[in-house]
């Protein structure tokens, strides 16, 4: 009797994320393994909870909570692989201006916000969140890898 299929868990923000990537990632995987997919319910990098120094159990508490809720063990997942989406984050602090309304407006010039210190300090927050991600390997044992999503407009 041959191994079972290992699952491959997909950490993305949201189900627009899975809408987008299911079926690509389904034939990439179809012979070899099986694939899942958990949201995170947002961007836990520009989470103003989560810093360099808990990202990784959070990360893990993520994993965690799949596993229970699918009645798995840590021995049938084959790799966490997580989604981010840029959200401009490492774009100069002068491409963020003063815009209209309160959510951010993106556009190949930049982001415009009411509020640009609150995206500067969003921007910081998630580049040291993922620049950190970017240095694992693994997460509490399980093999771990990381990319980035991104629009370009022109």
């Amino acid at each position: 009797m041959g191994e079972a299929r290992k699952t491959v868990l997909f950490i993305v923000e949201g189900p627009s994320d899975k809408t987008a990537l299911e079926k690509i990632f389904k034939k990439i995987y179809r012979y070899d393994r099986g694939i899942e997919f958990k949201f995170t319910d947002g961007d836990i990098s520009s989470n103003p909870d989560i810093t360099v120094e808990n990202v990784e159990t959070r990360l893990y508490g993520i994993v965690d909570s799949f596993l229970k809720d699918k009645k798995l063990k840590k021995s049938d997942i084959y790799q966490v692989v997580q989604i981010f989406d840029m959200d401009g984050a490492y774009i100069p602090d002068d491409a963020i201006t003063v815009g209209q309304t309160a959510s951010f407006e993106y556009s190949l010039m930049g982001i415009r916000c009411k509020d640009v210190q609150r995206v500067i300090e969003r921007n910081i927050r998630k580049r040291e969140i993922m620049n950190c991600l970017l240095t694992k390997t693994d997460i509490n044992g399980l093999s771990y890898e990381m990319y980035f999503m991104s629009c370009n407009l022109d």
